[in-house]
């Protein structure tokens, strides 16, 4: 936890780091919540501007993580902010070159908290639309990562949180890389 001094609020950041970037691999700390995000480098995706840290992508996907230490309960106002951008990874075209391909679908994704686990699904753009609190959502359709934030508060205790994308077709459509989710309150 960090003390935004700022803002006078407490903060916790949680930043994707992976220890094992690969396909159908949760960041570190995270679990799989509908079907299996990636670590983006694994797919070769980039999110502007890059930065060191490792990022996730997700196509119909989310991921889910158990935040009841941070002691976020009903009636607690929270500031919620990520970075979101298009989710992509490069193709070999004709001739050998590479190419940046965007999914056509849905890149609105959703933040949403949860009393208690999310049990996990297959496809279905759960991460949008099965219960638990929305947090904060958007919609980037771009390469550029933008900082979506939203304050909001909390109905429920939030002792759970998932992110996701909001496409349901199956297996691809729509997509979403993330970046530096960060709560606080």
């Amino acid at each position: 936890m960090i003390l935004n001094a700022e803002e006078g609020l407490n903060c916790h950041l949680f930043d994707f780091e992976f220890s094992d970037c690969d396909w159908s691999t949760p960041p570190d700390g995270w679990q799989q919540y509908v079907v299996s995000p990636d670590c983006a480098a694994a797919r070769t995706a980039v999110m502007y501007p890059t930065d060191g840290d490792d990022e996730v992508i997700v196509f119909g996907e989310a991921i889910k993580r158990n935040i009841s230490s941070l002691g976020l309960t009903a009636g607690t106002t929270v500031v919620v902010s990520l970075t979101a951008g298009v989710g992509n990874y490069l193709v070999y075209v004709t001739g050998g070159y590479l190419s940046t391909f965007i999914p056509e679908g849905d890149h609105t994704f959703n933040v949403r908290a949860f009393v208690s686990e999310p049990s996990y699904t297959p496809f279905n753009g759960a991460a949008c639309t099965s219960g638990g609190q929305l947090l904060l959502s958007g919609t980037n359709g771009t390469l550029n990562g933008i900082v979506f934030t939203d304050t909001v508060t909390l109905t429920q205790d939030a002792n759970w949180i998932a992110v996701g994308n909001c496409h349901s077709a199956i297996p691809s459509g729509g997509s979403n890389v993330f970046d530096d989710l960060k709560i606080c309150w």
